[in-house]
């Protein structure tokens, strides 16, 4: 099973590619081809309430994209409005804050391990909150083993020293083997 930190992974793919167009679905496949992939989970945050910028309208059409993608489960949590102080200018800003997500992905993993679903639990991130969970689901759960997929530059030490096996995504070609397919080409038409 994959657990893909959309917001950890959107901004490794940024900073390490320069762009975020992989395709989701082939990277959960590419990951598990030592197995047969049981179920892909894609955590994102949904936007906020009457946001209708361009920016907003292409996220939520990348939602939809990723709702139909085989094997894989979007699961949303949400944006809320926090007041940050600017270290530069010292005023108070409003920031969008993810809310929830973090959590949703612990839960699933714990899940996972409790109901025997997977013998390799795959993290999508290299965030240091989930070295946690894959220390209790690894203590816990006897036989389940918890790897790492991510950026060398987004991998925590702690959570390095945690996983079982840790994947690099460095060095898959996401580009040229993930291109993205439309919703059109995924979703199949209705016929009378």
């Amino acid at each position: 099973m994959v657990f893909i930190d959309g917001s950890n992974i959107y901004h490794a793919l940024l900073d390490n590619l320069g762009t975020t167009k992989i395709h989701y679905g082939r990277l959960a496949e590419v990951l598990a081809s030592d197995g047969e992939l049981v179920m892909a989970y894609y955590y994102d945050t949904s936007n906020r309430p009457n946001d209708y910028t361009m920016t907003a309208k292409k996220h939520q059409r990348f939602l939809e994209w990723i709702r139909h993608l085989p094997k894989m489960t979007l699961r949303l949590g949400r944006l809320k409005m926090k007041s940050r102080k600017c270290h530069e200018c010292k005023q108070v800003v409003q920031v969008p804050v993810e809310k929830k997500v973090d959590v949703m992905i612990a839960t699933d993993m714990l899940k996972a391990a409790y109901d025997d679903q997977a013998d390799i639990l795959i993290l999508v991130s290299g965030d240091n909150d989930f070295t946690y969970t894959v220390e209790e689901i690894k203590r816990r759960f006897e036989g389940i083993k918890v790897d790492v997929a991510c950026f060398r530059s987004s991998l925590s030490n702690e959570l390095r020293s945690v996983a079982d096996k840790v994947r690099f995504l460095d060095n898959l070609n996401l580009l040229e083997s993930c291109p993205r397919k439309s919703l059109s080409e995924l979703v199949p038409s209705r016929k009378s």
